[in-house]
């Protein structure tokens, strides 16, 4: 177990010639047998914290999926910026990185769906650590497009 966590490094060539070696300091092998165990270990006590603050969430591999509910526009941003708080903070505690560039949103209500015109926000800017997140009209997720 020791030699798959420590003493990892990287060696490539380029144009025949054998680059200096690249010593990894952190991460599981993308791939790896044990990759999906480890991550369940550390990750699960995560989730279990989330069910208990009262999340909906659905996870897959290292993908979560979190369901957030609000009546107003600035509820939504509020309750999106817990959530990420939430999240980030406990990763860091595991010294696990979260990767905003791969962070998206979807709005969904029942107004938008019937097409009400009644006047509902429908485009929340939503930002985690001064980053506007992409909202999008469709997302992939496991694999489907939700719309």
């Amino acid at each position: 177990m020791t030699s798959y966590l420590s003493d990892r490094k990287i060696i490539s060539t380029l144009n025949g010639s054998t680059l200096a070696p690249y010593y990894l300091t952190a991460g599981s092998l993308h791939g790896g047998v044990l990759s999906p165990t480890l991550w369940n270990i550390g990750y699960n006590p995560i989730l279990e914290k989330l069910e208990e603050k009262g999340y909906s969430f659905s996870c897959f591999a290292d993908d979560t999926l979190g369901f957030l509910t609000a009546t107003s526009e600035e509820e939504i941003q509020n309750e999106f910026k817990k959530f990420m708080d939430f999240i980030v903070r406990e990763l860091e505690e595991l010294g696990l990185l979260f990767n905003t560039s791969k962070t998206q949103t979807l709005v969904y209500n029942e107004l938008k769906k019937a097409n009400r015109k009644e006047k509902f926000w429908k485009n929340p800017v939503l930002k985690f650590h001064n980053i506007t997140i992409p909202l999008l009209d469709k997302i992939k997720i496991f694999g489907h497009y939700v719309r």
